[in-house]
């Protein structure tokens, strides 16, 4: 017998939805993340504007943190 548990109706999560709210933001929407995810958050800006038109902008708010709002 496999030692493996066979389970029904469990969700697949997004590609690197759980790191960021990106994807559950309404517009007007902000939150402040670390100024070193920059790369990664603004993949992910990007991904979600090509696939759902979503349109975010960042500003940095000091010299370690950001600001991403929903504009669209």
């Amino acid at each position: 017998m496999s030692k493996y548990i066979i389970e029904s109706n469990i969700p697949v999560p997004g590609y690197g939805m759980g790191k960021t709210p990106l994807s559950y933001m309404n517009v007007g929407d902000s939150f402040v993340a670390p100024i070193a995810n920059r790369g990664s958050i603004a993949s992910t800006m990007s991904r979600l504007k090509k696939k759902h038109g979503k349109v975010y902008t960042s500003r940095s708010i000091d010299e370690n943190n950001m600001r991403i709002w929903r504009v669209a």
